[in-house]
């Protein structure tokens, strides 16, 4: 559950970085999508907090050509984000920062969820409507 509350604040500040202009007719599209409750996202670039161990790693070249500490390139890291209409997640995201304290499970360092959560939502803010 500690995992999906972060993957969802990650989430939540990836959104409101740039503003672009959608068509009317995308934009319902998009809602009518949203209220299915059965899409797919497939991430192609991360933009992690540049923090000193981004930093470093970045200096130490093990991210590859083209990445900086702030944008790297996912369109060759399998990630998604899967909402079933029946209720279930389906997360797989690479994670790209500081570890506070590591657990040792196995996972590599990515996020995952798989099954049915406690809770969710999935809102088409109305008042970001194209301009």
């Amino acid at each position: 559950m500690k995992k999906l509350g972060i993957l969802c604040c990650l989430l939540l500040m990836g959104c409101g970085i740039a503003k672009n202009t959608v068509s009317e007719e995308k934009a319902t599209a998009l809602k009518k999508l949203i209220d299915s409750k059965n899409f797919n996202i497939v991430s192609h670039t991360a933009m992690p907090m540049a923090g000193i161990a981004m930093q470093q790693l970045v200096n130490s070249n093990l991210l590859g050509t083209g990445n900086s500490a702030n944008s790297i390139d996912l369109t060759t890291n399998a990630n998604y984000f899967k909402v079933s209409n029946l209720g279930a997640l389906s997360v797989s995201l690479p994670f790209y920062g500081e570890t506070r304290s590591a657990s040792y499970s196995g996972n590599l360092g990515n996020i995952k969820f798989e099954g049915v959560p406690l809770a969710s939502s999935f809102i088409f803010n109305d008042s970001k409507k194209p301009l």
